[in-house]
């Protein structure tokens, strides 16, 4: 683990630990808003939060729909691979959306591409 990706890390463990009383959907609206404001960084930290505490079969839309978006900030962010395991997870737990195969697709062709 290099030194980006340790305070990459050490920041979401700190965002987990501050943020562990909120539910999955009020830390999902606060990754959003993160979105919004293109804080990449933010964004991608609570939608792992999200992700990694919930656990709920219920949830499948709502895991999907977080993987999905962490998938895009990935990709704005440049990281392909990573945006591309994210659409591919959402797409699994979603299985009959088109929106994730499309999200899949546009990150191979960014990947061929050399984007």
């Amino acid at each position: 683990m290099d030194e980006r990706e340790r305070r990459e890390h050490d920041f979401v463990v700190a965002k987990m630990l501050a943020k562990a009383p909120k539910n999955s959907k009020e830390l999902f609206k606060e990754a959003y808003a993160h979105d919004k404001k293109h804080e990449y960084d933010e964004a991608i930290a609570d939608y792992t939060l999200v992700l990694e505490i919930t656990h709920d079969e219920k949830t499948k839309r709502l895991l999907a729909k977080c993987y999905c978006k962490r998938g895009d900030n990935f990709l704005w962010d440049g990281k392909y691979y990573l945006a591309l395991g994210d659409y591919q997870n959402a797409s699994s737990l979603r299985p009959n959306s088109n929106k994730y195969k499309n999200c899949i697709n546009k990150v191979k062709k960014c990947i061929e591409d050399g984007v």
